[in-house]
């Protein structure tokens, strides 16, 4: 088995015949492949380019090599035992709400996900549990998002086909409907995992313990302060974790590329906040400017500081006359803040955001240390690999609202550290000024007694079809050479770049 902690190779395999999604499910190969697990024809397709470039990925990985090219091929046996329980999480943050924009940047499509479920029921040998499942965003519709990923086409192929049967889990615990950006119209207590949850405690090993005494500035955005500081406080760091996270043996983590307004990218390690099933248990900033102790927004500002104000309190009101009533005068307190403000930052949207990254290390923490039972062991408790959809990535205004990048690029790595340190180096954004990578690695070789990678930057190792990067390393990340040229997410610019070299194709 491979070992999270210690993995510092890292594949990319790029295919310039696959920057497109397949437009027809179920997303099968388009040729037989000897380790095809189903009788053929059933669930091929005509195109397969997906299919074969994550096929193609895997084999750089070098997973199961001698094997490959034989029917005994099984590249996540590595991975995964059989009879054990699986986890596919992939980047389902949001459904598409305007119809101008692009679905291929927001989130995970389903031909991404067929050839990984189909090597996951290889390695499986039709015995266990394998759970399709996220936590996406409050007022993400997740039956909408299932129908505009084809997800819902691919499960309803998968239930007559595959083996073992496929689980599909909406984890949040409370979902909203909204109007008009954040104007809240309802929200709703649901079931969220089936399973139940369980609080995992990280106490004094939470990266988020150094800034403690600011305790009770930690926020997310439209969600209530008090239930916050309950949870992440001097005495305690919890995460409300599903069940069908903790009983998962193995968490395969299908991540989105895209830029970030409040990480500087999402990748392998932000897509693990999607294993949490409350967000109001996940500090995203801290309240204020930068010189009161904040990392909201760098300057001081009366208006901003109203504005967010404003925003806790309304989470205390049900729709209704007063809801309405305060929600616009926050939008008048926000437009006026716009106008005198110093910076353009809100809601920790930039470049000195020193709470999120904490959070998501926490999460990766969670991830591979906590047990069934919510408890945390002194040694990894399941496998995981990452695999990163870069067929469309997304640059510019991200996760939500991010322009299209078509790369036709797939990245894999058992240590997303690895694999994000990778990621923002090949879109051309230094890694040393994204804090999730650059304080993961500072951090997280042991200084919480739970390690979370065995190696530096440095020593990451890029296995690909691509000569610049094939044998490569991130020694010295400005002299990598072919990098992609993504421009920042707001509140990055001018900041993160490690300089232009070549174009991409964009949509």
């Amino acid at each position: 088995m491979i070992h999270p902690v210690s993995a510092n190779k890292v594949a990319v395999y790029r295919d310039d015949n696959a920057w497109a999604y397949p437009p027809e499910p179920p997303f099968g190969p388009s040729d037989r492949y000897p380790e095809y697990p189903f009788k053929w024809p059933a669930g091929s397709s005509g195109d397969g380019s997906i299919y074969r470039l994550m096929r193609s990925l895997f084999n750089e990985l070098g997973l199961d090599a001698a094997k490959f090219g034989e029917s005994g091929w099984n590249p996540l046996g590595e991975f995964i035992r059989p009879g054990e329980t699986v986890l596919v999480k992939p980047n389902w943050v949001s459904h598409l709400k305007e119809e101008s924009r692009s679905p291929d940047t927001l989130f995970v499509n389903a031909a991404v996900i067929r050839p990984v479920l189909d090597y996951v029921s290889i390695a499986l040998q039709g015995r266990g549990r394998i759970i399709l499942a996220d936590a996406p965003l409050q007022s993400a519709d997740f039956e909408l998002i299932l129908k505009q990923t084809q997800a819902e086409e691919l499960a309803r192929f998968w239930s007559s086909a595959g083996r073992p049967a496929l689980e599909i889990k909406d984890l949040r615990r409370e979902v909203v409907s909204a109007s008009g950006g954040d104007r809240i119209i309802s929200n709703r207590r649901q079931q969220g995992d089936p399973e139940g949850y369980r609080p995992v405690n990280l106490g004094l090993r939470s990266y988020l313990t150094p800034i403690d005494e600011g305790f009770r500035s930690y926020r997310v955005t439209n969600y209530r302060p008090v239930e916050m500081v309950q949870h992440h406080n001097r005495l305690a760091h919890e995460y409300l974790i599903p069940n069908s996270v903790l009983g998962a043996d193995t968490v395969i983590n299908l991540a989105k590329l895209k830029t970030h307004r409040k990480g500087g990218i999402t990748c392998a390690l932000k897509n693990l906040v999607g294993i949490n099933g409350s967000k109001d248990w996940l500090p995203h900033h801290r309240a204020g400017s930068a010189a009161e102790g904040g990392d909201e927004y760098a300057h001081r500002n009366v208006f901003k500081r109203f504005t967010s104000d404003l925003s806790d309190r309304i989470t205390y009101f049900r729709p209704g006359f007063a809801y309405r009533y305060l929600w616009q005068l926050r939008r008048l307190s926000a437009a006026l803040a716009r106008i005198t403000a110093r910076d353009p930052f809100t809601e920790g949207s930039w470049y000195g955001n020193d709470t999120l990254w904490r959070t998501v290390l926490d999460l990766f923490t969670v991830m591979l240390y906590a047990d069934r039972d919510g408890i945390l062991s002194r040694s990894p408790v399941r496998s995981h690999l990452a695999v990163v959809d870069a067929v469309v990535a997304g640059e510019g205004d991200g996760p939500l609202n991010a322009s299209p990048c078509k790369l036709g690029m797939l990245l894999a790595g058992a240590n997303p550290l690895a694999v994000d340190a990778a990621a923002a180096t090949l879109i051309g954004h230094d890694l040393r000024k994204i804090p999730v990578i650059a304080r993961g690695y500072e951090l997280g070789r042991g200084s919480n007694k739970l390690p979370l990678v065995g190696f530096s930057w440095q020593e990451v190792e890029l296995l690909s079809n691509v000569p610049f990067w094939n044998d490569a390393s991130l020694r010295v990340p400005e002299e990598l050479e072919g990098r992609l040229d993504f421009t920042p997410a707001p509140g990055w610019k001018s900041h993160v770049e490690l300089g232009k070299t070549i174009s991409k194709a964009k949509a």
